[in-house]
C-alpha cells in the first residue's frame, strides 16, 4: 500500500504543443494543490500501488483507466480543444472541477480512491470562490520581539510569497518575496523556513542558499 499525497489534470494528447500542454498543466494547480494540501495530507490515504491521481485529457481516449509504472493511477476523459479554448477566464476552474467529478467517477470503478472526501474538499474550494491561500510557516521571535509569517497565494497564472513581520502590533514589513510560475516544481524548493541569525531575519531554501534576508537594524 502506498500513500495517497496528489492529484493532477493535464492534457494527455502528445500532439498538442508543449506551451499549451503546460499552460493547462498550470492553470490547474491551485486547484490540485488545495485539495492536496487540504484534503489528501491530514487525510494519508492509504491507495493500492500509487502515491498519485492524474486525469488526462485526450482527443481520443483510447482506455478509462491504466496504473503506470511510476506508481501514477490514470483516469482518462475526452477532450474538446475548441470548447475548452472558448471559455471565459472565469469558466476554466469550473472546467477543471467537473474534470475531477468526471475522473473520479470513472477511476473509482477500477480502484479504491478517496472521492467522497475530495469532491467535499472541492465543494469548499469552489465555496472559496477558488481562491487558495495558506500560511507556509509563522514563528515568534523573543529576542527580538517579532512576529513572522510566510503567506502563500496560488493562482492559476502565479504563485506568490509574502513575507509579514510584525513588531508588537505594527506590521513594519510586509512584502512578496517570491513569485513564480503556479507550479510547485518551480516554487516547492525555493523556501523553507524563518530564522533569526547573525543579526539578520533569514528565509531559508530546502535548496541552495537563503532566498531572502533582511539586517534586522533595517527593520
Amino acid at each position: 500500500m502506498m500513500i495517497l499525497k496528489t492529484i493532477y489534470l493535464k492534457i494527455g494528447d502528445l500532439r498538442l504543443p508543449s506551451e499549451y500542454t503546460y499552460g493547462f498543466l498550470k492553470r490547474t494547480r491551485s486547484m490540485c494543490n488545495y485539495i492536496a494540501r487540504e484534503v489528501l495530507a491530514p487525510m494519508k490515504f492509504e491507495a493500492d500501488g500509487f502515491s498519485r491521481i492524474c486525469i488526462n485529457f485526450c482527443t481520443e481516449p483510447e482506455q478509462e483507466f491504466f496504473l503506470n509504472s511510476s506508481k501514477v493511477a490514470c483516469a482518462y476523459l475526452k477532450f474538446d480543444r475548441h470548447g475548452y479554448d472558448e471559455l471565459p477566464t472565469d469558466g476554466s476552474n469550473h472546467f477543471y472541477a467537473e474534470g475531477i467529478r468526471t475522473g473520479l467517477a470513472q477511476m473509482e470503478k477500477f480502484t479504491a480512491i478517496p472521492r467522497a472526501e475530495i469532491l467535499q474538499g472541492l465543494e469548499k474550494f469552489e465555496a472559496r470562490d477558488f481562491t487558495n491561500e495558506w500560511i507556509h510557516k509563522q514563528k515568534v521571535f523573543k529576542i527580538p520581539s517579532l512576529r513572522a509569517a510566510l503567506k502563500c497565494e496560488l493562482t492559476q497564472s502565479d504563485f506568490t510569497l509574502r513575507l509579514e513581520i510584525i513588531k508588537g502590533e505594527v506590521v513594519i514589513f510586509d512584502e512578496v518575496i517570491l513569485k513564480t510560475d503556479p507550479d510547485e516544481v518551480a516554487f516547492g524548493y525555493r523556501f523553507r523556513d524563518i530564522q533569526v541569525e547573525e543579526g539578520k531575519l533569514v528565509v531559508t531554501s530546502k535548496v541552495g542558499g537563503n532566498l531572502f534576508e533582511k539586517s534586522l537594524n533595517e527593520l
